[in-house]
This record gives C-alpha cells, structure tokens and sequence, in this order.
C-alpha cells in the first residue's frame, strides 16, 4: 500500500467475515485468498478500496446469488453495520454515537465514516427538520452505503430512519436522509 493509497480498515474485513458467517466455507476463504489477497487467517491492518469492492460483490454473490445488486448491497451494506457493532471500535463508535444523537451523527458524518476508511469525504444540507441531504465521495457501491448509512443511524436512535440514493456519478453519491420516520 501506498502512503496515498485509499483503503479500508482491517475491522471492516472481519466485520465481512462475521457476516459471512457459515458460507465462508474453504472453498470461498480459498476465492478471497486467491482472486483478492484477503486471507481471513491472516490480519492485516487495511486492505485497498479497489479490494474491499471486489470482497462485498463476492459476498453478494455467495450471500444473494441472483438477488437485483441494489438490494444486495443494501443488505449486505446493513449487516456490515450490524457486525461492525460488535467490533472493539464499533462498540465505542456507537456508544457514542447513542450519546449524541441521529442528528449530530449525520452532521459528523466525514468522521463517523472515517473509523471504516482513510478516504471519506462528505457534505451535509439540512433540508427541513429531520430531512437532510448527504454527499458521500468515492462511492463504488451506493446502495452498499445506502445500508450502511440507513442501519447506522438507526442504531444512534432514529429507529425508523430511511436513506435513499438520490443521484450517483463518478465523483459521489447523494442521498436523501429522513429521520423523521
């Protein structure tokens, strides 16, 4: 990896395998070592952006075989979350996260996202109370994300949060957040 390199954290990856739980059988612990260099045996503090993408599109695929890619990454994207609650950082992440509240947590965006990866970058607009807009950079897999964002902010107490992808391009997506649910 390089100094500039974007990646994702080591707790993330374990956050994948605890998902994967019983369909990370040899055979698919032999793909990610093989097709991804991800060995689940071995752990390494941060894994590139590009690898991370292809190890969730595998997932999907051992997960959801022929399940539309939207609900796959958004399922997947949510139970990431919920796995990542369990790690040592998720579990200081989300007590802190209760503490402050759904609405600080989507100003604190950038930082939240920050305990995953060395690359997020964001822009939060209030819209209307409890209505936001929400820029995200670099995103591969936007309904991944979509879940991610959707199941994180419901466990900082916005029990009936909903997020939607609004727009997607090469630079970002956008997504309309509503607390108010």
């Amino acid at each position: 990896m390089t100094p500039n390199e974007k990646v994702i954290f080591q707790q993330v990856i374990e956050s994948l395998e605890r998902v994967l739980g019983q369909r990370l059988d040899a055979p698919l612990r032999q793909r990610y070592r093989d097709e991804l260099g991800i060995d689940f045996s071995k752990r390494l503090p941060a894994y590139p952006l590009e690898t991370w993408n292809r190890a969730v599109r595998l997932a999907m695929e051992a997960l959801q075989p022929g399940v539309e890619a939207k609900a796959a990454q958004k399922f997947l994207g949510r139970r990431v979350v919920e796995t990542f609650r369990e790690t040592l950082i998720g579990k200081a992440l989300f007590a802190a996260l209760r503490v402050l509240g759904p609405k600080r947590a989507v100003v604190r965006m950038t930082r939240n996202l920050r305990t995953s990866n060395n690359y997020t970058e964001s822009t939060v607009e209030e819209t209307e109370p409890g209505q936001y807009v929400v820029w995200l950079n670099q995103i591969d897999l936007p309904w991944f994300d979509e879940g991610v964002l959707e199941a994180g902010l419901q466990a900082a107490g916005a029990p009936g949060c909903v997020v939607e992808v609004m727009r997607h391009d090469e630079k970002g997506t956008t997504y309309q957040v509503n607390l108010n649910v």
